[in-house]
C-alpha cells in the first residue's frame, strides 16, 4: 500500500498535528509507504527514515493566502493517481479524502464575523474545492457533519463522521505518576479547586472568557492552569500560563477537572483525552463533544455570560464527580478502530474493496 498524507505544517503543537502524528505512527507500523506533503516541518516533528517528506514552495505568497497557495502549488508535485490512498487535514484539492478539522462558514457564524475579507474568501474557497472534490469525507464531529451538509450542500453519502482518535494508554491513570507529585510538578494547589485547559487558538477556544471568568472567582477556592501557547501577561494569583507541556496527560491527571468555554471548537480532543482520565468537564455548548456529554461526564453551558457561567461553575464543583472508565473504548478512540473505521468507509464508498 501507497499512502500520502498532507497537511501544511508538521509541528508538535496543536490537535491537528497531534492527529497527524497518530495517523503517520498507524501506517508506519503497518509497514505502509508513506509520504508527507507539507509547507512547514518543524524540526520537533520526528520523521521515521523510511518517510518521505516533499515540502510544497510557496515564495513570498502573503501569509494570509499561504494556503490557498499551498494547495495551487501541491498541483504541480501531487497526484492522487500514484498512491492508493491520500488524506489531506489541509484544505487542498487533489486527493482522494479529507479530514474535516472544521469549517469556515461554521466558524465565522459562530464567531459573529460578518464582514468578509480577503482571508475568510480565500478559506470558503478552499473549503469548497476541498469538499467538492474529495470522494470521501471524515467531519470530526457531528457539528460539523452538520455544518457541511447544511453550509456547504455537502452529500452525506460521501461522509464519515470520525471523532479525532486519542492514544488511549497515554491517557490512562495507571499508566501516570502519582497525582499527588504531578500537582506538585504544576505548582497546583491542594486547598484550591484546579481547572485545567490547553490552546493554541486563544480567542476561539474561549481562553480570554476564562481569564475573565476566573478573575471574578474567589481566588482561595479555584485556580485555573493553561497549557499552551502564546502566553497571555494576566496579572493575578489565580491564573497561570504553563506554556506548551509535552505531557498534556500529566497536567490533565493533576487537576481537579478540564474547563473548555469555546466559542467554535469543532470537536474538542482534549475534552475526550481528559474524560478517558476520569476527569469531570465543563464546556461550552459550541464544542463538538457537547451533545455526548452524560451528566455523569460532565455540564454543557449554553451561552457566553459570566454570571451564567459562574453559576455554572459553582453548581459544578458541589457535585461528588465519578466519571466512569473507558470513554475512549465507549466513543471507539483507539487508533486501530478509528482507522478501520476511516479506512473501511474508504473501501466501500470508492468500490477499492472490490
Amino acid at each position: 500500500m501507497n499512502v500520502a498524507l498532507v497537511h501544511y505544517r508538521l509541528s508538535k503543537m496543536g490537535g491537528l498535528e497531534s492527529r497527524m502524528r497518530n495517523y503517520l505512527d498507524y501506517f508506519v507500523s503497518k509497514g505502509v509507504k508513506v509520504t508527507l506533503f507539507c509547507y512547514k516541518h518543524d524540526d520537533s516533528f520526528f520523521i521515521p527514515k523510511n518517510v518521505e517528506v516533499v515540502k510544497v514552495n510557496v515564495g513570498l505568497t502573503p501569509k494570509n493566502l499561504r494556503r490557498w497557495a499551498f494547495n495551487k502549488k501541491l498541483k504541480t508535485v501531487f497526484n492522487k493517481a500514484d498512491f492508493d490512498f491520500s488524506l489531506t487535514m489541509e484544505r487542498t484539492s487533489q486527493q482522494h479524502a479529507s479530514i474535516a478539522p472544521g469549517d469556515h462558514l461554521g466558524f465565522m457564524k459562530a464567531m459573529g464575523i460578518k464582514n468578509w475579507r480577503p482571508k475568510h474568501w480565500a478559506q470558503v474557497w478552499l473549503d469548497k474545492q476541498c469538499f467538492n472534490k474529495s470522494e470521501v469525507i471524515y467531519p470530526c464531529s457531528d457539528l460539523i457533519n452538520q455544518n457541511l451538509e447544511r453550509l456547504y450542500g455537502i452529500n452525506q453519502a460521501k461522509m464519515c463522521t470520525l471523532y479525532p482518535p486519542i492514544k488511549l494508554n497515554e491517557f490512562d491513570k495507571q499508566f501516570l505518576p502519582n497525582a499527588n507529585l504531578l500537582r506538585q510538578k504544576f505548582n497546583i494547589s491542594a486547598t484550591k479547586f484546579t481547572f485545567v485547559m490547553a490552546s493554541v487558538s486563544h480567542k476561539r477556544k474561549g481562553v480570554h472568557f476564562a481569564v475573565e471568568l476566573f478573575k471574578q472567582l474567589p481566588k482561595s477556592q479555584f485556580e485555573l492552569k493553561i497549557a499552551g501557547l502564546p502566553k497571555l501577561d494576566v496579572q493575578t494569583e489565580n491564573i497561570e500560563f504553563l506554556g506548551y507541556v509535552p505531557n498534556v496527560a500529566e497536567l490533565y491527571h493533576a487537576a481537579d477537572a478540564l474547563i473548555h468555554p469555546a466559542y467554535f471548537e469543532p470537536a474538542g480532543q482534549i475534552v475526550a483525552q481528559a474524560l478517558h482520565l476520569q476527569k469531570p468537564v465543563l464546556i461550552s455548548n459550541q464544542t463538538g463533544w457537547a451533545p455526548k456529554i452524560t451528566p455523569e461526564e460532565g455540564m454543557v453551558v449554553k451561552n457566553h455570560d459570566l454570571e451564567y457561567w459562574k453559576k455554572a461553575l459553582m453548581s459544578f464543583v458541589e457535585q461528588d464527580w465519578q466519571v466512569p472508565e473507558g470513554f475512549g473504548i465507549k466513543h471507539h478512540l483507539g487508533l486501530e478502530a478509528h482507522m478501520n473505521k476511516m479506512l473501511s468507509f474508504f473501501d466501500n464508498r470508492t468500490n477499492r474493496s472490490n
